[in-house]
């Protein structure tokens, strides 16, 4: 079909209904353009991608210094060869630093004569690098910093108050007014322990009531540092003033006991298995330690100079204590408890200060993200997780890919075979090959797959049809939509499933438990695209003959319509709702839309974005650009781009959570 008509039957209804079904089905190739002919595949095949374990992403540690005549910054050094990496320019101020999530390390800066008060995100993945910056505002100094579990919200601790800075949206907001100089957050998010230098006590905030509770702990002195145990049972709490640190029950708020340590405790950290507390004494020049079992003080490990703060190895083996005076780390060895490496980490003038350390180490369950990408070139799924990386045969043309939530499957559908190919994630091979629809060319496009993942949805295009299919017996339905299906979304419940029928300008619903199509809701011109928002329960459908995107509140049967201009092909909600994320097949971006239907941001991606996926954390987009043979990775905070090649054709494009299938 030319350009000149494929435009035209683009936007205009009239003439689409005038052709022909063969023209028709023609129109809807036209769309998927990048499904490369027979002799395509042969020479794609030709280079598959071959397995391979993925390495952990490195580990560094991040030390926030003052440097004299250079301006501020935050030393880099790796642990494992014990040499500083790069020093991150941050500006006038040393600040505080948060341990990384999601392979993104992040800090605090405060600048008080240029009240340049800034947050920074550090992309740990290769050599660190400063990748957003985000304004806290004059007045806002920061002096602690958390992250709560999901990742989704940083706290500030600042002479104003205490600070939320949501990430998926870039908002700051104050959560309590109050001039606290540090807290600690609660292992299940939902508690800050509050305290600073001018009172004894250790107050606790309810974040989501943003008010104190009626628990306050006397301490009878000024402490200088509170940090928690992993279990979130026992807080400890550096006690300079009296040389001594304080174990709170985080059950009753009470202390449970006092032990007494070497001189000017400051700082304090606790191993990640929870087995042992180290203690920076700065007037002993000592790191003393503390064992959590018994609550006693079993030894002192003599350093070099005075240590004003310290963090411990994600893997237990080493605390490192930073020494202001020498701008220096010591490594302690804490199987010995001995000093076994010094890290230089001056910058190009002396170092008058640090602040924080912290080490940028994702967490365990971020090594348990799975990607998965239908190469519909070469006929193969590629695979990238916990279990390494490499690729699968499947059907023919592979072009859509779901994951089962419980993470044990995933589910392909492929165009030109007509048929849905089932993935064992666990052992890494196909299971079975299911064929959809009935008789010859039913042309899969979408696929989805039920809350419970006992169901799989799938889209027909070419027998505008939806076959149901049952994973525990592998029994299949087919049910009539509408004119060209060709995506699918299932609600949050589970309920009702929503497709979008091409030609039809509708998106069907079908009622999974009375197992019947009740209903359409009419759009625009040539639906593609349909996500769910699982916590408002909103449908979002691209309209790619109209360039926009149709917000349904299917409680009140009200349609909105967001105008991005451009051909909207593939849409995903990230988690709570907070974005909407839409390819521009027309324009190579991704438009991002707030939940209140506005258009704040266009990225730009690789050529032809045809499909799209939301980490679950909702921290990275991932877009299957088959016209170069890419898949972008979008930071959903910085909107920064990386570029993933592929020697294929990515099509689908979907990432799960593999954690709970591998612990259980």
């Amino acid at each position: 079909m030319k350009k000149e008509l494929i435009v035209r039957a683009w936007k205009d209804p009239a003439f689409r209904a005038s052709l022909s079904a063969e023209e028709r089905a023609a129109l809807l190739r036209s769309l998927l353009l990048f499904t490369p002919h027979r002799s395509d595949r042969a020479q794609e095949n030709s280079t598959p991608l071959e397995p391979a374990i993925l390495s952990p992403p490195p580990v560094y540690g991040y030390v926030a210094l003052g440097v004299q005549d250079s301006g501020d910054a935050v030393a880099v050094f790796d642990p494992k060869k014990r040499a500083l990496v790069t020093n991150l320019g941050t500006g006038n101020g040393e600040g505080c630093v948060v341990a990384s999530f999601r392979s993104a390390a992040f800090f605090i800066v405060g600048g008080e004569t240029l009240n340049a008060n800034v947050l920074y995100e550090v992309d740990t993945r290769a050599v660190p690098r400063v990748v957003a910056s985000f304004p806290l505002g004059s007045g806002n100094f920061p002096e602690d910093i958390a992250l709560s579990p999901d990742g989704g919200t940083i706290y500030l601790a600042t002479l104003s108050g205490i600070m939320a800075f949501d990430r998926a949206t870039g908002v700051l907001s104050t959560l309590f007014f109050d001039g606290s100089i540090g807290f600690v957050l609660t292992v299940d998010g939902k508690y800050l322990y509050l305290y600073d230098r001018a009172t004894t006590m250790v107050r606790v905030l309810d974040i989501a009531k943003k008010a104190l509770t009626a628990a306050s702990i006397d301490l009878g002195t000024i402490p200088s540092m509170l940090a928690i145990t992993p279990a979130g049972d026992r807080i400890y709490t550096a006690n300079g003033r009296n040389d001594t640190v304080s174990v709170i029950d985080t059950s009753s708020n009470t202390i449970l006991t006092t032990i007494p340590v070497s001189r000017a405790p400051v700082r304090l950290t606790v191993t990640p298995d929870g087995k042992r507390v180290y203690v920076a004494c700065f007037d002993s020049s000592t790191v003393d330690v503390i064992d959590v079992a018994t609550n006693t003080a079993t030894g002192s490990i003599k350093l070099r100079s005075r240590p004003n703060c310290l963090a411990a190895t994600p893997d237990n083996r080493f605390v490192y204590a930073a020494l202001p005076f020498l701008g220096h780390v010591h490594e302690i060895d804490t199987v010995t408890n001995t000093v076994t490496a010094e890290v230089d980490l001056k910058a190009a003038s002396r170092v008058d200060g640090i602040e924080a350390i912290a080490f940028g180490a994702p967490l365990a369950s971020d090594h348990q993200v799975e990607a998965l990408v239908a190469l519909s070139g070469a006929d193969r799924l590629w695979m990238s997780g916990p279990f390494g990386a490499g690729t699968l045969p499947v059907g023919t043309a592979p072009i859509c890919v779901a994951l089962a939530p419980d993470c044990r499957r995933a589910y392909v559908a492929n165009h030109d075979s007509g048929d849905v190919s089932v993935i064992d994630l666990l052992t890494r091979t196909v299971l079975r090959t299911i064929p959809v629809g009935t008789g010859a060319g039913p042309r899969p496009v979408g696929i989805a797959v039920s809350p419970d993942s006992t169901t799989v949805y799938v889209a027909n295009s070419g027998q505008d049809s939806l076959t149901v299919i049952d994973t525990r017996t592998f029994s299949t339905q087919d049910f009539a939509v509408g004119d060209t299906p060709v995506g699918v979304a299932v609600a949050a419940d589970g309920e009702f499933v929503y497709v979008t029928n091409f030609f039809s300008g509708t998106v069907s619903v079908y009622d999974s438990t009375k197992k019947r199509v009740t209903g359409s809701i009419p759009v625009e011109n040539l639906p593609f695209g349909v996500a769910t928002d699982r916590s408002s329960g909103r449908v979002w459908v691209s309209n790619t003959g109209s360039g926009s995107v149709s917000v349904i509140d299917v409680k009140s049967g009200r349609v909105d319509t967001v105008p991005i201009g451009g051909l909207p092909l593939a849409i995903a909600i990230g988690p709570g709702g907070a974005r909407a994320y839409v390819t521009n097949i027309s324009s190579n971006t991704v438009s991002i839309i707030d939940n209140s239907l506005r258009v704040v941001d266009t990225v730009d991606v690789g050529q032809y974005p045809f499909s799209i996926a939301v980490d679950p954390d909702g921290l990275q987009v991932r877009v299957a650009n088959p016209g170069s043979s890419s898949v972008s990775l979008i930071n959903a905070i910085s909107h920064h781009v990386d570029t993933q090649s592929f020697a294929g054709v990515p099509a689908g494009v979907t990432v799960g959570n593999l954690w709970r299938l591998i612990t259980e």
